[in-house]
């Protein structure tokens, strides 16, 4: 049996989520920034921006690519077994 979850909890749980979306990522701005290849936030599979951000978290500015990908990337089909 599956455990119900209380209507409340669910809640909280989605605005803890949406809390940490919220919050900017603690960077120390006073060391030089990474280069976008080897920062923790580079996403090179987006098909709009290279960043996992829209504003760089180190000050870069706009992460939005000037010319978007040719294709979008998804993960590979995985069979999925439905239990009954």
């Amino acid at each position: 049996m599956r455990k119900e979850e209380n209507p409340a909890q669910k809640r909280d749980q989605l605005n803890r989520c949406k809390n940490l979306l919220k919050t900017p990522p603690a960077v120390d701005r006073k060391r030089q920034p990474p280069q976008c290849l080897s920062c923790m936030y580079f996403q090179p599979k987006f098909r709009f921006r290279c960043c996992l951000y829209v504003r760089c978290p180190y000050g870069k500015g706009c992460t939005c690519r000037e010319e978007p990908l040719k294709r979008e990337y998804f993960g590979a089909r995985r069979a999925v077994r439905l239990s009954v």
